[in-house]
């Protein structure tokens, strides 16, 4: 199949590639001129073990070309995956209207019957304002739109595309064609068919419920810590029913970040709220996160008098493990307020970049997670690569006696 792959952060960057490793022919597009030299280049615009690779193996077949060029589109695409990274601003508030506006002007230069996947992540119901814009502005083309929630997680991304638990395809009553049934087939066996707008909710839902796992099991820890039980004790007790399973979102630790499942639990307060409807336990989820952010800012002025003139050792400055995105990240908001708390950092991370500039300037960088420890007060471990998961405690407490680990 002939694919036009349109946004090439990371969700389209891992599409196109793997895409082309699965024999399909895919001409990835994005406005960004400096994201479409570096892939040409053989670089992702975002670290993703083993993308950079991938993505050097498709250009070498030449089955794999990038364009900021709307016009280089050829006329004989077979699908259009749009995959968009949606903006977002610092409440997590996500502008829909630029994903909108950028797959309409795309429309301009795709032939009539094309078909259409969205994978960007929007709120219930854009398909449908996308299939009324379209018909209003090209009336005499023909588009069918398929809603295919986005999958992946960053730093396990090309698994995850390529080896998925299902692809879930939202699409109208009239339309199922075998074209795309084997499209799809060729990423995945198990395929969920269902109405577009059940697609589109399906991903508010799993983000929400994976949202409210992860408050669930942090208010839970803070009550662990102050009746003496081991949270994490706590955490195998739960994953060992068969209900709730090894891989749920249950392990005690930060609150969660980086906009992704905010954006969700977000869209659906949203349209709660439009549609006059009462919806406490979805309301109170982002609340409780937020309040779980202060846990190691109270722990930290529970422990010293004062703040200033401590030095505080910082484990992880990205969004999650196996990635250098920052955006989002927990770690850079607990070194903002540290910084005014005139705190001494020191961190470290394998892979972030392109930190805000008067972070970089305040804090000071260690390329070794293990030579700083015995000059510091305090060591947070706020990312957990696996680097980090090496180290025990007795072996910390041998570097630095006094330190205290959180």
């Amino acid at each position: 199949m002939k694919v036009c792959v349109f946004g090439l952060w990371h969700l389209g960057s891992v599409t196109s590639a793997c895409l082309t490793s699965l024999g399909h022919q895919v001409i990835g597009l994005d406005d960004d001129v400096n994201t479409i030299r570096k892939l040409k280049s053989g670089r992702a615009p975002i670290f993703e073990a083993g993308l950079d690779e991938l993505i050097r193996k498709g250009l070498s077949t030449s089955n794999l070309l990038f364009t900021s060029n709307y016009e280089e589109l050829p006329n004989d695409i077979d699908f259009v995956w749009i995959t968009i990274d949606t903006p977002i601003n610092e409440e997590d508030v996500a502008d829909t209207n630029y994903v909108i506006s950028k797959t309409l002007k795309l429309l301009e230069f795709i032939a009539s019957g094309t078909t259409v996947i969205i994978s960007s992540q929007l709120p219930i119901g854009s398909v449908r304002q996308i299939e009324d814009l379209a018909k209003n502005r090209f009336p005499k083309k023909i588009f069918n739109f398929i809603s295919s929630p986005e999958n992946l997680r960053l730093g396990d991304a090309i698994k995850v595309f390529l080896d998925p638990d299902r692809i879930v395809i939202g699409h109208r009553k009239n339309f199922k064609s075998n074209s795309l049934a084997t499209f799809f087939q060729s990423i995945s066996g198990d395929l969920e068919w269902m109405s577009t707008e059940s697609a589109e909710m399906t991903k508010h839902a799993i983000n929400s419920f994976l949202g409210n796992s992860v408050v669930f099991i942090n208010e839970l820890s803070t009550i662990c810590e102050l009746v003496g039980a081991d949270a994490k004790d706590v955490e195998k007790g739960l994953k060992s029913d068969r209900r709730i399973g090894k891989n749920a979102y249950l392990s005690p630790g930060s609150a969660f970040s980086g906009g992704t499942l905010a954006r969700d639990l977000n869209y659906l307060k949203s349209i709660s709220k439009s549609c006059e409807l009462d919806v406490p336990l979805i309301n109170s989820v982002l609340f409780s996160n937020e309040l779980h952010k202060n846990w190691i800012k109270t722990k930290l002025e529970s422990l010293f008098t004062v703040l200033s003139g401590i030095t505080v050792l910082i484990w992880g400055l990205t969004y999650k493990p196996q990635t250098s995105s920052i955006r989002g990240s927990f770690s850079l908001e607990l070194c903002e307020w540290l910084i005014s708390k005139k705190v001494k950092i020191i961190a470290h991370d394998p892979k972030a970049d392109n930190l805000p500039d008067h972070i970089e300037k305040a804090i000071e960088r260690s390329n070794d997670p293990i030579i700083p420890l015995t000059d510091v007060d305090v060591l947070i471990i706020v990312t957990p690569w696996d680097d980090y998961k090496t180290f025990s405690h007795d072996f910390l407490v041998k570097k630095n006696s006094k330190i205290i680990v959180i």
